[in-house]
């Protein structure tokens, strides 16, 4: 899995008897990078048994976990040749990406993804989430473990330990509504991010996350990175003089393998993710943000960058 991500795609492996082992992504785009998955696979890992077992720890790998990151879709073409090749999995995190495409399909068609409806997402049910698969086994078991692994329709059997995983009746009535705004929830998110990047891309040492030929990305989140060489003060600055002026701009995600949680869990030196991790911070974002509110948003980067406001 990338090592820049929410640390709940890591914490998902771990019930299941898993081990996230996280890579870099891609300096462009901020996904999994597949040269780094390829490169895993390759000098790291080998058949045994008919497992394929990462040589490091002697653990079998089971899956690979891309995750469309800031509502732009990792390039899941790649990623599945690769996973097809070695005879693993994908399981696609797509919490961040409804409404995204890749390469002309949907974020979440993989096969086996999941999304999110956490009250910050684009479609939100205030909670809970969906599965996206083509494949009935993984939907019927999906099914069953949601419900306490429940084996009549009437009666109190249950076939093996499991949880409520259920949405509520409320919740998804909520989400059903939000999904009829979709398009006009993307629309907003997209204005705002082209009106971010019109404003500041201009400015050196800040860079935005780059649309790739092949995806159409939602920007769920507005997001920049500084380069401190360049800049006058790093993101975790940057992020303290907006808040001086009111303003919240959203931290960065530690890297997987730099959390408590995961600490280690990555082969080797991860430094796009590492940078990410340090100088990235999200832009205010809402599709409820007024056109004032952003013009505050931008004045205030450019003046705590040193850059004068534009007239």
């Amino acid at each position: 899995m990338p090592a820049w991500t929410f640390v709940a795609t890591a914490n998902a492996v771990c019930p299941a008897g898993g081990y996230p082992v996280a890579l870099d992504v891609d300096p462009r785009y901020w996904q999994l990078d597949p040269g780094q998955l390829e490169r895993f696979l390759t000098r790291h890992c080998r058949k045994t048994r008919g497992h394929l077992v990462d040589t490091r720890t002697g653990r079998p790998v089971a899956a690979v976990a891309p995750v469309d990151l800031l509502g732009h879709p990792a390039d899941l073409a790649a990623i599945t040749a690769l996973a097809g090749a070695y005879e693993i999995s994908v399981v696609e995190d797509a919490a961040q990406a409804l409404g995204a495409t890749c390469h002309g399909h949907p974020a979440g068609g993989s096969g086996l993804a999941a999304a999110s409806f956490n009250a910050n997402k684009l479609i939100t049910a205030g909670s809970g989430g969906a599965i996206f698969t083509s494949d009935d086994h993984a939907a019927r078991r999906a099914r069953y473990l949601i419900n306490q692994a429940r084996d009549h329709p009437v009666e109190y059997r249950h076939g093996e330990p499991a949880w409520n995983y259920r949405m509520t009746n409320l919740h998804a009535a909520v989400g059903c509504a939000q999904l009829e705004r979709a398009t006009c929830l993307i629309t907003a998110k997209q204005r705002i991010y082209a009106r971010y990047t019109s404003e500041l891309s201009g400015i050196k040492g800040i860079r935005f996350q780059d649309e790739a030929p092949w995806a159409t990305a939602t920007r769920w989140l507005a997001t920049i990175v500084l380069d401190p060489e360049v800049t006058p003060i790093t993101g975790p600055q940057l992020r303290a003089a907006l808040a001086q002026d009111g303003i919240q701009a959203g931290p960065p995600w530690t890297p997987l393998h730099q959390t408590g949680a995961h600490r280690n869990c990555a082969p080797w030196p991860c430094p796009v993710a590492e940078h990410l991790g340090r100088d990235a911070l999200h832009l205010p974002s809402s599709p409820t943000l007024t056109e004032d509110q952003q013009n505050r948003v931008v004045a205030a980067v450019r003046a705590a960058i040193g850059q004068p406001a534009r007239t």
